[in-house]
């Protein structure tokens, strides 16, 4: 009996930490000084590129360059404020889904930004 209730804790415990660990990472992290570049894929899915380190318009406008540079990925700004900016990219029909995973996971990481995902 004992050891099925430390089974049934552990289980739970894991039940908790996955749920905590995937809220986490559903949605974007942004403050009111972040900006964010949105690239929306072929299955409708969304990937995040938050960027909280200043100068975050700047940053959001190069990674948004090189993902347009590679001539399967258009974008355009959202918003954008005196601090911030938000940026829409959209994945072309012709451009491999794991190869924009890829850009903008790499363009991310050139400008110190965090990824997150969304449906």
């Amino acid at each position: 009996m004992l050891l099925r209730m430390k089974h049934s804790v552990s289980a739970l415990v894991l039940m908790i930490l996955v749920a905590s660990i995937g809220v986490a990472t559903a949605a974007p992290t942004t403050t009111s000084d972040s900006s964010i570049v949105t690239l929306k894929l072929l299955d409708g899915s969304k990937m995040h590129c938050a960027l909280a380190n200043a100068p975050t318009k700047d940053r959001a406008d190069m990674a948004s360059q090189k993902l347009v540079a590679s001539g399967g990925i258009s974008c355009k700004t959202k918003t954008e404020t005196d601090t911030n900016k938000s940026l829409h990219c959209e994945q072309s029909q012709l451009f491999k889904t794991q190869d924009a995973i890829r850009l903008l996971n790499d363009a991310c990481g050139a400008q110190s930004g965090a990824m997150t995902t969304s449906t």
